[in-house]
């Protein structure tokens, strides 16, 4: 039996139609559900730098915030640099290292206390060339993705006392 041409075409549709009908359209990194507005009661204290502010940004991005939350989230933050090889010269690349390491407590906002503290820290390697434009640079480039990494540490022991505190 021969179908005309426009009989197939609405065919297709309707079958097309019915197939995509349960699919969704959402971000790809989106989650099916909101975690950061569920279940995560937390507020932060006041950055005192830089990287203190790039920190509480990236945990406040994962993690949500809540103004009327029971913990706040205090941290202090410090980075070094040092040289990954003793040979250099002036006109070379030199490799260095930075480290980022967060210290810091949940604080229950009622109470005061401290419920959790801890210290996790990470780093990142990067490249001087000599030109100090450059060079600073590349350094508050290595600070910053040394301190989103400790972030991810930090937010991970965020993470295991939310956790244990909801199945007790």
């Amino acid at each position: 039996m021969l179908l005309s041409k426009p009989f197939k075409l609405a065919a297709m549709a309707a079958l097309s139609a019915a197939l995509l009908a349960g699919c969704t359209l959402r971000p790809a990194y989106q989650g099916t559900n909101n975690l950061a507005q569920k279940d995560f009661n937390l507020t932060y204290a006041e950055a005192d730098s830089r990287l203190e502010q790039i920190i509480f940004q990236k945990i406040r991005f994962d993690l949500g915030e809540n103004k009327a939350a029971p913990y706040k989230l205090d941290l202090n933050v410090s980075a070094s640099a040092r040289s990954l090889f003793k040979a250099g010269s002036q006109f070379a690349r030199n490799e260095k290292e930075m480290k980022a390491t967060i210290s810091f407590k949940l604080i229950q906002v009622d109470t005061e206390e401290t419920v959790l503290s801890g210290s996790r820290f990470a780093a990142a390697t990067y490249q001087t060339s000599g030109q100090l434009v450059a060079d600073k640079a590349a350094a508050k480039d290595a600070e910053k993705r040394a301190g989103e990494a400790a972030a991810k540490l930090v937010e991970i022991d965020l993470l295991h006392f939310f956790n244990e505190a909801n199945t007790q």
